[in-house]
């Protein structure tokens, strides 16, 4: 039997970690040819490839992205599967074959690559602290510094206050502030700012610290800023209304929740009863329903818990966003989106949506804090004169 420990390899996980990877196997095979497939491809031609010798090289790499295909379609996975597990014994020395990023949860598959050759499965999320290990583990293979400030910062930036972050976004980000620095042997917070800040997530992550610190000049700063990048305007504005609806209407019931002395997991059990709803019919037909997810058919929750961990939580010295607004505020802050939401249905031109959302922030801001000044400026005939 072949000795295929060397030459079987199942990768999986993030991209960047496997391309390392996968860049490592054709290192330690230089000057073998390549063959790369994916669903295109039939299987017994993709078998073909691992079983012929190659004409130019001593050895070939055979990479498969996707599974290949058999005539009977609707079983063609299953039976492509069944088909590596009895190629496997038999492998070519000189073939070396490589399922990268491959989607399987066929635990015979696995096991098969585990006892003919290895399986390597890489994070696809981590948590704070483990995106803060991986960007100095990130720098350091580059021969480069980041101070442990700046790689917190880095980390909170990527992670947007989200309990679990995606390692291959966050691996484009670096590989961007990387590109960036250069020569450069340290990675500066000029350098994280200029690569993060042009991220729209990271406007709107912002643009809500700013609002949460009550600052209005770098409220509109930012909202400009999200607004300089889109081709609509209008489309964009609209997004970050209803952002903003959603997360003040989050923050009122939390509000709430902490008024009435009920602890975080006791708030959290409540509010995440609450589902999405969508109507159903037309005219006087009109009903509304629980929103189900379209794969799993269970109801989908309205709020998220991320969103809601992020109002307890307290970042860089920051007081937590549920102590930064009472009730009174969150009330008159949803009483001027409401009345704002009915001035946008009613067909505003660009600049007075702008203007609406300027109004918006100001109030948000506590520089406005009375209903007369509300209903005056969102009159339809103000904005018209």
């Amino acid at each position: 039997m072949a000795d295929s420990k060397k030459n079987l390899f199942l990768l999986q996980g993030n991209y960047f970690e496997r391309k390392k990877a996968l860049d490592k196997i054709k290192c330690s095979f230089p000057g073998s040819d390549i063959f790369i497939y994916d669903e295109t491809a039939s299987y017994k031609y993709v078998e073909q490839s691992i079983r012929e010798f190659s004409c130019f090289s001593n050895n070939k790499i055979v990479i498969i992205k996707n599974w290949p295909v058999t005539i009977a379609v609707k079983e063609s996975q299953p039976a492509v599967i069944k088909n590596f597990i009895k190629l496997f014994p038999n492998l070519p020395l000189e073939t070396v074959l490589v399922f990268d990023g491959i989607n399987t949860k066929s635990n015979k598959f696995i096991s098969a690559v585990k006892e003919y050759g290895r399986a390597v499965e890489y994070e696809q999320k981590t948590d704070l602290n483990g995106l803060k290990s991986k960007i100095f583990s990130f720098f350091s293979q580059l021969d480069k510094d980041i101070s442990d400030e700046n790689a917190g910062l880095l980390a909170e930036f990527i992670s947007l206050g989200a309990k679990e972050v995606d390692l291959d976004l966050a691996f484009m980000t670096l590989k961007q502030i990387n590109e960036l620095t250069g020569s450069r042997k340290v990675v500066k917070i000029d350098d994280i700012n200029s690569v993060c800040s042009q991220r729209r997530e990271f406007i709107i992550w912002s643009l809500f610290n700013a609002l949460d610190d009550k600052n209005r000049s770098e409220s509109m700063s930012l909202f400009k800023l999200a607004l300089g990048s889109v081709s609509s305007i209008e489309g964009e504005i609209n997004k970050i209304f209803f952002t903003l609806n959603w997360r003040y209407d989050f923050l009122l019931l939390a509000r709430q929740c902490y008024d009435k002395k009920f602890s975080s997991k006791d708030a959290w059990s409540k509010l995440s009863e609450m589902n999405k709803m969508e109507r159903e019919g037309s005219n006087n037909l009109v009903k509304m329903k629980k929103k189900l997810d379209v794969k799993t058919k269970i109801p989908v929750k309205k709020y998220t818990e991320s969103m809601y961990s992020s109002f307890y939580k307290s970042y860089r010295g920051r007081e937590p966003v549920i102590t930064m607004y009472d009730q009174d505020h969150l009330l008159l802050i949803q009483s001027t989106i409401g009345k704002i939401y009915g001035r946008m249905r009613a067909e505003c031109s660009e600049s007075e949506l702008i203007i609406l959302m300027e109004f918006l922030f100001l109030v948000i801001c506590g520089v406005i804090k009375h209903t007369n000044s509300i209903n005056i400026f969102t009159s339809k005939y103000l904005l018209m004169a």
